[in-house]
C-alpha cells in the first residue's frame, strides 16, 4: 500500500467513510477504551434501558474514528446484528435542528438499512404536528415489529444538543431512560456544560470516557503503523530511534500534546516534503475548523482573550509571570483567569518541579490554526509547530538530507505553499547550519519566482545566522532550550556546553542544565564553574540539585553557601525541607528568612505550622502574612482556622481569599468541607464541585462527594466520583467503591475492585464486600464465595460473623450450624461490646426456622436473661412446646419482642 492510499485509507477528516478492512487495519490506538466499550455493548440484551455514554476530547483525539469503530463492531457481530442496528450519524449533522428532526434522521438510516423500514419516514412526516413523543413512538413501534434495537453512535453530541431547547432535553432524557429499544453513545469536543449542572436535564446522565493525549505505548504504535506506509527507510528510522533514542518519541508526544490527528499531519508533511498533498489537507481542515475555532475566540470573555492570544503566539507553554508580562496583566488576575479557562478546556496545566506551573493550549491543533491565521508574516514562530516537529524526528546530518530532499524536489509538482511552510520550518531550525540554510533559502526563493508565485517570497524568512559565528550559534541553542527545555535534546544540550565552554560563558552553560535529568551532567557543570568564586559555585550547583529534585544533593551545596545570602539560603533550604517532610528544620529556615526581612516566607511557615498541626502558630503567620500581602495569603488564615474549627472566620477569609487570589480549587475544597461539618448538602455539593471544577483529580473532594452521595443514595454520582479516586496512587477506600458497584448491581465492577483491593494489601475487601451483598440481598452466591475467601484469609469474629449470616442466606444449614457454634465458642467473651452482632445471628436463625437450636444455644450460654427480648421471640415461636413460657413476659418487653417477631418475617421472605 502507498503512502497517499494510508492517508485516504485512516482519513484524518473524515473517517466515517473510510472502508471496514481499512479501519480494522489501521485501528491500533484508543484500544483501551474500545474494549471498555465493547464489554457495555457486548454484554447488554437491552432487555431494560441501558447506561449511555459520551466520548469527549479535543477534536483529532480519536472520537469519530472510535465510533466507527464500535458500529463496525457491532455489525460484523454474528449474534447482536441479528437483533441490534448501529445507527452511524454523520460527523456534522446540519439537518437536525430539533428533537423531531433527529428521530427523523434515525428513520433515514433505518430505511437504508432494511426495507422493513420503508414506510417508518413517510409515516413520521405525515405526523400534523412535529411532536417528537408521537415519533418516536412510531420508532418504537417499528422496532418491536421487527424485535430490532438500535444503538445511536453520534458525534458532536454537545453541538447537537445546543439545538434543542430545555423541553426537548427534557423528553430525550425521559426516552434515554425509559426506552429500552434505544441508546446512545456520543462524542463531543467540548465539555457538556449541561453535564455539572445539578438543575439541567442532564445533569450526571451520561457514562464520561475522556479521550486524554496519547501515552507514550499508543504514540509508538500510531508512529510503527504510520512508518509502516513511510517505508521501509522510515521503519528503520523508528526501530532505531526506539532502541536508541527512546526519549525522542517522547518528545513528540508532548510536542503534538498526544493528540493523533496532530501527530499524524506532522508526519505526513514531513513525508510529503513540498509536494503538498497534506499540507492541502491541512488548509482545508484549517478552512474547516475556522468558523469553529473563531466562534470559540469569540465566546471568549473579553478578559480571557489576549491571554489565550499569548499562549497561542508562543506555542511553548508559559508560566502566569511570562503571560502577565507580555499582556501586562496583573499576575493575581491572571491566575484567576487561567483557572476559568483551564476549566473552559481552553488551556491545560503543565505542573514543574517548582512552584510554578506551565500553561499551554489544551488542542495543539487549534495552536497551529492560531498561528498559521494569526501568526505575523515574518515571525518565526508561525512555523515553530513544524520546525519543533523536525528537531525532534531528525538529528544532525539527516535534517541536512532532509534539506537537500526538499531542494530537489521544488519542480511543477511542488505546492507553493507547501514548500514556502516547509522551507521556513527548516531555516527557523538551529540544527541546521547556515550554508543549509542558505540552499534552501535560495532554491526556494527560486521556485516561487518561476512559478507566478512572487508575491509569497514576502513571507519567506530570511536566513541571520553568518558562517563562522560561534557566538551566534551559543545563542540560537540557549534560545531553543529557553523556548521549550522540555523538548531540547540531550545531544543539543552536550553541544550548547561545548559552544559556550569555548565561548566563556559558564553560567548560560549552568542554566542549561538546569533542566536535565541526566547527573553526569553536573560533573560537567562543576568543570565549567572551576574559575568562578566558591560561593557562586555552590549557590548554581545547590539550585541546580533543588530543580532537579535531589533535595538531599541539594542540602550541603545550599548549606555551604548560607553564609554569603543567608536570605536567598534559608528560603531554598525552608522548601527543600518542607518537600522533604522535615518540618522542624523547615521551621527553622523560614523563621530565619523571615528573621532577614524575607518576602512570602510567613505564608510559607503558616503551611509549615498546618502540617505539624501547630494551629495558633499557623494562624499568627498566616495573619502576618495577609498584612504583607502575601500571595495566598488568606488562605493560609482559612485553612488554620478551619483546623481549630472557628467555621465563621475560616469561610469569612475563604471568600476574602476568592477575591483577591480568584477560583481556586483548595479554597472552595475549605468551604465545602465547612459546609459538610454543618450537613448544608446543597453548599456542600456547590462549593466541592467548583473544586474539582478546576481540579478534577482533587482528592479529598471526591472523597467528600463520593461519602455523600452515596449516604443520599445518588450512587451514578458517587461512582464518578470513585472512578477519579481510584486512578489516584493513594487511593485505598475500595470497600467503599465496591459498595456503589453493588448498590448498581454491577457485579463485574465489583469483582475487578475486589481483586484490585486484594492486590493492593486489602484482604479485608472480602468480608467487607459479601457483608454489602447480604445488607442489598443480591450476589448470594457471590457472597458466599467472598465469605469463605476472608475466612481463610483471616479469620476473626467480623469475619465469621459475615461467614455465618452468608452461610444461612445460602441455605447452607450444616456448615452454618458448624459456623455459629464456632462463633459463640470463641467469641462469647465479646458479648459485651457485639451484643447486635450476637442478635442479628440469632434472629436470621430463627428466620430460617432454626428454633430448636436458638434454643439450646440460648441455654447452654446462659443467655435467656441476657438476651430477655430475643429470648420471649423465641418462646412466641415454640408455644407448642412451651405454651405458658410466653405468659412470663412484662408487658414493658412486648413492643420490642412484636418487632423482633416482625424482622425474623420480613427476613425470613428476603433471605429464603
Amino acid at each position: 500500500m502507498q503512502l497517499d492510499d494510508y492517508k485516504e485509507g485512516i482519513k484524518l477528516y473524515n473517517p466515517q467513510s473510510t472502508s471496514a478492512q481499512m479501519l480494522k487495519n489501521n485501528f491500533v490506538i484508543r484500544l483501551h477504551e474500545y474494549r471498555k466499550l465493547w464489554r457495555a455493548i457486548e454484554q447488554a440484551d437491552m432487555t431494560n434501558p441501558e447506561q449511555h455514554f459520551i466520548v469527549q476530547g479535543v477534536r483529532g483525539a480519536g472520537k469519530t474514528t472510535l465510533l466507527s469503530r464500535l458500529a463496525l463492531a457491532v455489525e460484523e457481530d454474528e449474534n447482536l446484528s441479528k437483533w441490534l442496528i448501529p445507527v452511524v450519524f454523520k460527523e456534522e449533522e446540519y439537518g437536525i435542528t430539533s428533537l423531531f428532526t433527529l428521530w427523523e434522521r434515525v428513520a433515514e438510516e433505518l430505511d437504508n438499512h432494511s426495507n422493513t423500514y420503508s414506510g417508518l419516514l413517510d409515516d413520521i412526516d405525515a405526523l400534523e404536528e412535529t411532536d417528537p413523543k408521537q415519533a418516536v413512538n412510531l420508532l418504537n413501534s417499528y422496532l418491536r415489529k421487527n424485535h430490532n434495537k438500535i444503538i445511536l453512535f453520534i458525534d458532536n453530541l454537545v453541538e447537537l444538543f445546543q439545538n434543542f431547547n430545555t423541553r426537548e432535553e427534557e423528553t430525550l432524557r425521559e426516552v434515554l431512560i425509559t426506552n429500552n429499544n434505544i441508546r446512545l453513545i456520543g462524542g463531543s469536543a467540548v465539555s457538556l456544560e449541561a453535564f455539572y449542572d445539578n438543575k439541567a436535564p442532564f445533569y450526571q446522565f451520561f457514562n464520561i470516557i475522556t479521550l486524554k493525549g496519547l501515552k507514550s505505548k499508543d504514540t509508538i504504535a500510531l508512529l510503527k503503523k504510520l512508518s509502516e506506509h513511510g517505508g521501509p527507510e522510515e521503519q528503520q528510522k523508528l526501530d532505531n530511534l526506539l532502541k536508541n533514542e527512546p526519549g525522542r518519541i517522547e518528545s513528540i508526544r508532548r510536542l503534538t500534546g498526544g493528540i493523533p490527528r496532530t501527530l499524524v499531519i506532522l508526519f505526513h508533511i514531513l513525508m510529503d516534503g513540498p509536494k503538498g498533498s497534506t499540507f492541502k489537507l491541512l488548509e482545508e481542515t484549517v478552512d474547516q475548523t475556522t468558523p469553529l475555532y473563531k466562534h470559540r475566540m469569540d465566546d471568549l470573555a473579553k478578559q480571557h482573550r489576549p491571554i489565550v492570544n499569548a499562549i497561542a503566539l508562543n506555542w511553548d507553554a508559559m508560566s502566569a509571570k511570562e503571560i502577565a508580562e507580555k499582556t501586562r496583566i496583573p499576575s493575581k488576575q491572571i491566575s484567576a483567569q487561567l483557572g476559568q479557562l483551564e476549566k473552559q478546556w481552553i488551556i491545560e496545566k503543565i505542573p514543574t518541579s517548582t512552584k510554578n506551573n506551565l500553561y499551554a493550549l489544551k488542542e495543539r491543533f487549534f495552536n497551529i490554526w492560531y498561528l498559521m491565521r494569526y501568526g505575523r508574516r515574518r515571525d518565526k514562530k508561525k512555523v515553530i509547530w513544524l520546525t519543533r516537529f523536525f528537531e525532534v524526528w531528525c538529528s544532525g546530518d539527516e535534517l541536512k538530507l532532509r534539506s537537500q530532499s526538499f531542494i530537489q524536489q521544488l519542480d511543477h509538482r511542488a505546492h507553493p505553499k507547501a514548500a514556502l511552510t516547509f522551507a521556513n520550518a527548516l531555516m527557523c531550525s538551529d540544527l541546521l547550519g547556515h550554508g543549509d540554510k542558505k540552499q534552501v533559502f535560495d532554491s526556494t526563493a527560486e521556485f516561487l519566482e518561476k512559478s507566478g508565485n512572487k508575491k509569497l517570497m514576502r513571507e519567506l524568512f530570511d536566513v541571520e545566522v553568518t558562517d563562522g559565528e560561534s557566538g551566534n550559534e551559543a545563542d540560537g541553542l540557549y534560545k531553543q532550550w529557553s523556548d521549550d527545555p522540555r523538548l531540547f535534546l540531550v545531544k543539543l544540550k552536550e553541544r550548547l556546553v561545548v559552544v559556550l565552554k569555548d565561548s566563556k560563558e559558564p553560567l548560560k552553560s549552568v542554566l542549561s542544565l538546569l533542566k536535565d535529568e541526566n547527573n553526569n551532567s553536573l560533573s560537567v557543570t562543576r568543570d565549567l564553574l572551576q574559575h568562578t568564586d566558591t560561593y557562586n559555585k555552590n549557590l548554581l550547583l545547590g539550585c541546580i540539585y533543588y530543580d532537579l529534585g535531589l533535595y538531599q544533593d541539594a542540602k550541603p551545596f545550599l548549606n555551604d553557601a548560607l553564609n554569603n545570602n543567608e536570605l536567598l539560603v534559608s528560603q531554598l533550604l525552608g522548601d527543600i525541607y518542607y518537600d522533604l517532610g522535615n518540618y522542624s528544620q523547615s521551621e527553622i529556615n523560614y523563621l530565619r528568612a523571615i528573621e532577614l526581612n524575607a518576602q512570602g516566607c510567613h505564608s510559607l511557615l503558616a503551611k509549615t505550622y498546618i502540617q505539624i498541626e501547630k494551629y495558633q502558630q499557623a494562624e499568627k503567620y498566616a495573619r502576618q502574612a495577609v498584612e504583607y500581602k502575601e500571595s495566598f495569603a488568606n488562605y493560609m488564615l482559612a485553612a488554620s482556622l478551619y483546623y481549630q474549627e472557628k467555621f465563621d472566620d475560616a469561610l469569612n477569609s475563604s471568600l476574602i481569599s476568592l477575591e483577591i487570589d480568584g477560583e481556586q480549587p483548595y479554597i472552595n475544597h475549605i468551604m465545602g468541607h465547612i459546609f459538610n461539618i454543618r450537613r448544608d448538602v446543597e453548599k456542600t455539593e456547590i462549593y466541592l464541585l467548583k473544586a474539582l471544577a478546576l481540579d478534577s483529580e482533587y482528592q479529598s473532594a471526591n472523597e467528600v462527594l463520593a461519602e455523600l452521595y452515596s449516604s443520599q443514595e445518588r450512587y451514578l454520582e458517587a461512582k464518578a466520583c470513585f472512578e477519579k479516586l481510584k486512578n489516584l496512587e493513594k487511593f485505598d477506600d475500595y470497600a467503599s467503591l465496591a459498595k456503589v458497584y453493588i448498590k448498581l448491581a454491577d457485579i463485574e465492577a465489583t469483582e475487578i475492585t475486589v481483586r484490585n483491593a486484594q492486590a493492593a494489601g486489602h484482604i479485608q475487601i472480602f468480608n467487607e464486600v459479601s457483608w454489602y451483598c447480604f445488607e442489598d440481598n443480591i450476589y448470594k452466591e457471590h457472597a458466599l464465595k467472598y465469605s469463605t475467601k476472608a475466612q481463610t484469609l483471616k479469620q476473626n469474629i467480623d469475619s465469621l460473623h459475615t461467614h455465618t449470616a452468608i452461610l444461612l442466606w445460602n441455605n447452607k444449614f450444616e456448615a452454618a450450624t458448624t459456623s455459629m457454634n464456632q462463633f459463640l465458642t470463641d467469641h462469647i467473651t465479646e458479648l459485651e461490646e457485639r451484643e447486635a452482632d450476637f442478635i442479628q445471628l440469632f434472629t436470621l436463625f430463627l428466620a430460617k426456622g432454626q428454633t430448636n437450636l436458638v434454643d439450646t444455644w440460648l441455654k447452654q450460654y446462659q443467655l435467656t436473661e441476657r438476651l430477655k427480648p430475643l429470648y420471649y421471640a423465641l418462646m412466641s415461636l415454640m408455644r407448642d412446646k412451651y405454651p405458658n413460657e410466653i405468659l412470663r413476659m412484662g408487658a414493658e418487653l412486648k413492643e420490642t419482642v412484636d418487632e423482633i417477631l416482625q424482622r425474623i418475617e420480613q427476613w425470613a421472605e428476603d433471605y429464603k
